[in-house]
């Protein structure tokens, strides 16, 4: 799944071409390089031709979108240069790690992920179209730094759903391995202690590739919210304008359907014996596949205290494991900056409820 992965992201370098290249050669370099240009000159000259409007925005506005661009430039750069330039070994280390616990997701796990690749490209396919069509080509070039940062967005934010379904696939196996294994439970205590700590170095290299790129993430889909939020309750001949034509009208629902993917994700409705509602990427799939993660270890170590009790012979051993365990607990940041798990989404919440009170007053 992570070499399919590799093949979705490589299209703008960012991924590796392949789980096995671990030797980028000078056309990959270079590749890498003219992606970068590209995007430095396109963001800089929409910035300059943006620059009289930005004259004409309130003090309110004017921080939003400086914030919101910003961050669309130097995720993007954080993601060529520093994990693609300097530290793609960080991805092999990752995807080395995922492989020597084989970690691997079912067929109805890996259906969803294409499905949602389809409906992303689509999103995007429409997108363009409209841009273009309605338009004309000068619009189109000036939109080509936010497509193709929503691309390496939704790159990102699924390979870290995928990632952390692998992980949480495999801290379930080890709560059962240790539930269910009634004999030979001194070995079964020995694989379960080199596969947490293996899980723990995936936490590790996880936070260092996708800890930025969450962080950009929430920030992007958060001050992207604020502007249409500013705009609809303050400009009504704004919003009059976003449904003035039939090319304003489907280019604003891209734009919602962008941002409901940046924090909802994909729906996927699947049938298995009844329908179930599942989320492919995301950033409420992040907080919220993360926060199981750090459930299901809490519930392998309290497991591991009620089957000490079982096997007298094994107290030691327990009291040995549970030590270890304790000392490999996994833990999720932001770039360092915050932990993520489920109280984030409501810190999120929290915060945006307070700025979006400072925006209403300073009107």
């Amino acid at each position: 799944m992570i070499e399919f992965l590799c093949k979705f992201g490589r299209i703008f370098a960012f991924t590796p071409y392949s789980c096995n290249n671990r030797h980028p050669s000078f056309f990959q370099r270079c590749h890498i390089c003219l992606v970068f240009a590209i995007y430095t000159v396109t963001f800089f000259g929409v910035q300059y031709v943006a620059a009289p409007q930005y004259s004409q925005l309130t003090h309110i506005q004017l921080v939003l979108s400086a914030v919101t661009y910003t961050n669309f430039y130097f995720t993007n750069v954080h993601i060529l240069v520093v994990v693609m330039g300097l530290n793609q070994n960080r991805w092999f280390r990752l995807i080395d790690l995922l492989k020597s616990i084989e970690i691997r997701l079912d067929t109805k796990q890996f259906t969803i992920l294409k499905l949602s690749l389809v409906i992303f490209l689509s999103l995007c396919a429409f997108e363009l179209f409209v841009t273009f069509y309605y338009f004309g080509l000068v619009t189109f070039l000036l939109f080509l730094p936010t497509n193709i940062y929503t691309y390496s967005q939704f790159t990102y934010s699924i390979c870290t759903c995928v990632v952390l379904q692998m992980v949480l696939t495999r801290y379930q196996h080890y709560t059962k391995a240790v539930l269910n294994r009634t004999d030979e439970l001194f070995t079964v205590l020995q694989r379960v202690k080199l596969g947490v700590f293996t899980l723990k170095k995936c936490v590790n290299a996880f936070n260092d590739i996708f800890g930025w790129t969450t962080l950009g993430s929430v920030f992007c889909g958060t001050f992207k919210c604020f502007v249409y939020i500013d705009v609809a309750s303050k400009h009504s001949e704004v919003v009059e304008m976003w449904w003035g034509t039939e090319g304003d009208q489907l280019h604003f629902l891209c734009e919602i359907g962008f941002i409901a993917v940046m924090w909802v994700g994909v729906l996927a409705p699947y049938l298995d014996n009844s329908v179930i509602a599942l989320f492919q990427t995301g950033i409420v799939l992040t907080i919220f596949l993360s926060d199981k993660i750090l459930n299901e270890f809490d519930n392998l170590l309290d497991l591991a205290w009620q089957r000490k009790g079982l096997n007298p012979h094994l107290d030691k051993e327990f009291k040995l494991f549970v030590s270890f365990v304790e000392c490999n607990r996994p833990r999720f940041t932001a770039a360092r900056f915050f932990a993520i798990d489920r109280s984030t989404l409501f810190k999120i919440i929290n915060s945006s409820i307070g700025f979006f009170l400072i925006m209403i007053q300073s009107y």
